[in-house]
């Protein structure tokens, strides 16, 4: 992908990130928290397990132009979840940039309401111990569902076992570009 079409993707993967399912781990092992941290309400089959937050999450990002069902990405989230990014500028600088669930809602609900998103894992590692677990998952992303990848990318998740339940705690991703090609490893 040439330098002078990775600014406009930059901007999009400001506005949005993420992937879809595939089963690598189960809540099945983690055993009961301690303490509760949060009152949000999720339906139960998007939180029990890894395999189901995270695609609730991802249906929840992908879909034609219109709204989302920003309710239920609260109810997958920690009410203190991050939604951070690196992105490229024109000449190729990597910067990051931090936002809050709710600055992530406001930042890409217009661009949402404008645009079809369509994004789709292709790899996924998972590496758990006790209540946390990190996901690192590769993603593919369309514009027009039917049309060729837009851009890849690699989501970073910190997801939480706490009230009988996944959380996501943190989101981060970045995208692939000349300079920085996925690793073979993570597809």
């Amino acid at each position: 992908m040439q330098l002078q079409k990775l600014f406009p993707l930059a901007l999009i993967l400001l506005l949005i990130g993420c992937a879809s399912p595939q089963q690598e781990a189960d809540s099945s092992e983690v055993t009961e928290p301690q303490a509760a941290s949060t009152t949000s309400t999720a339906d139960s089959a998007d939180v029990h397990s890894i395999d189901a937050i995270m695609a609730a999450l991802y249906d929840v990002i992908s879909g034609p132009a219109g709204d989302r069902d920003w309710d239920r990405l609260r109810s997958l989230c920690k009410p203190s979840a991050q939604f951070n990014a690196g992105s490229r500028n024109r000449d190729g600088q990597w910067s990051y940039h931090e936002r809050s669930l709710e600055q992530y809602i406001e930042g890409s609900s217009a661009f949402f309401q404008k645009s079809a998103f369509y994004e789709k894992e292709l790899s996924r590692k998972v590496h758990q111990f006790a209540h946390i677990a990190q996901v690192f998952s590769t993603y593919e992303f369309r514009l027009d569902e039917k049309g060729p990848p837009n851009a890849r990318g690699i989501n970073s998740l910190q997801l939480v076992y706490d009230q009988d339940r996944w959380w996501i705690a943190n989101i981060l991703w970045d995208s692939e570009s000349e300079a920085t090609p996925i690793p073979e490893a993570y597809l």
